[in-house]
């Protein structure tokens, strides 16, 4: 398979490492404060390039990543979406902006990110939730500084 665009290139290495990412083995305490790394990187991916195409392929994403974790298709798929929607809409104040800035905007991301996907879940499987998985906008907002340092460094650079 040939890659032409440098934005295509730097979509597949960040589904790459993204796929990666997910597939960490934690222990189960652990599992709920794990970040969601695929909205983090296609964040950072939608800033720096243009967004032709990005519901798809955060459908797409979505869709790989529901399988990977054996989730209900689609669920992380319509919270990636809703996310992203969020992201596109404050892409110029996101690009332009300190990591304070950015960190508040992923927050927000994460948590409408985590509301779609918690309202699913309880729609199909009922109030069975870890409240720790609360944290995770929190912990997001926390590390993003070094999702962007290693998105721009290795991702949106020629790594391999």
């Amino acid at each position: 398979m040939l890659i032409k665009s440098s934005a295509q290139a730097s979509l597949f290495k960040l589904l790459i490492f993204t796929l990666i990412f997910n597939a960490i083995p934690l222990p189960d305490y652990m599992l709920v404060f794990m970040p969601i790394w695929i909205l983090m990187f296609l964040s950072q991916w939608l800033v720096i390039n243009k967004n032709e195409g990005i519901y798809f392929i955060a459908l797409l994403i979505g869709l790989l990543i529901d399988i990977q974790l054996s989730d209900i298709l689609g669920q992380n798929s319509l919270a990636l979406i809703g996310s992203l929607l969020f992201i596109n809409k404050v892409k110029k104040s996101f690009a332009f902006s300190n990591y304070t800035t950015q960190q508040i905007y992923i927050f927000v991301a994460s948590a409408i990110y985590l509301i779609i996907y918690l309202g699913i879940f309880i729609m199909i499987n009922g109030f069975y939730v870890d409240y720790w998985i609360l944290t995770v906008p929190l912990i997001n907002a926390i590390i993003w500084p070094l999702v962007e340092i290693f998105s721009n460094r290795v991702i949106h650079r020629s790594f391999f």
